[in-house]
């Protein structure tokens, strides 16, 4: 791949890991130009949201979630 998407990190903040909100919304972005540059905008939707209503779950709640989808 020629070109870079998007680029993220995760800071540590003590226990907890994050992607702060501003990453998420240029993933969100990143993913819409694409999705409307391929000419799938309308089935993208909801994958666009997905790094945005991940950041608006509870830590608690999303690293129960997190887990339970590693077991499996």
């Amino acid at each position: 791949m020629q070109e870079e998407l998007y680029q993220y990190y995760i800071l540590k903040n003590d226990q907890k890991k994050y992607r702060p909100m501003k990453m998420r919304i240029d993933e969100a972005k990143t993913r819409y130009n694409r999705f409307k540059d391929l000419k799938l905008y309308p089935k993208g939707i909801p994958y666009i949201f997905k790094p945005i209503s991940a950041g608006l779950i509870p830590a608690g709640l999303f690293s129960i979630i997190q887990n339970r989808q590693y077991m499996d």
